[in-house]
């Protein structure tokens, strides 16, 4: 039986809430819906996430999408496990992993997105992913 459980059960660190800027609640939100090339590069580094989670790319969402800590913390979890390992585990009960950032607010080398799930027709919580600038890419780091 599958049972369908919240997409942000993938990240294990808690977030600070945060409200920012964004798109309307309820609407279908895509990167270029930000005008701000920083708030776009954050939903496009989500985004880019639930598209490798779909796919199931797991070697991919850890080698790029997830910040060096939290890749670390899921590698420490079971010193059985690798981070690819510990994702595919923690998704393999997921059914939606579509995501829609709703909201985004960027300070300094930190940002928080609101993010919701999209496409089941139900009302769904929304979580909110911190992400950090490692180089040239935002990358997700906890959830909360």
């Amino acid at each position: 039986m599958h049972v369908r459980r919240p997409f942000a059960v993938l990240l294990v660190a808690a977030a600070a809430l945060a409200a920012g800027c964004g798109a309307e609640a309820g609407s279908d939100v895509t990167s270029a819906d930000f005008p701000d090339p920083d708030r776009r590069a954050v939903a496009a580094a989500v985004t880019d996430f639930s598209d490798a989670a779909r796919q199931r790319d797991y070697e991919q969402i850890c080698a790029d999408y997830l910040a060096a800590p939290l890749v670390k913390k899921l590698d420490d979890a079971k010193q059985t496990a690798r981070c690819p390992d510990q994702l595919e585990r923690s998704l393999r009960d997921v059914d939606e992993t579509k995501l829609a950032v709703r909201n985004v607010r960027i300070s300094g080398t930190n940002a928080v997105a609101v993010v919701q799930p999209t496409g089941t027709g139900d009302v769904e919580e929304q979580a909110r992913f911190t992400l950090v600038r490692e180089g040239p890419r935002w990358k997700l780091s906890g959830v909360g």
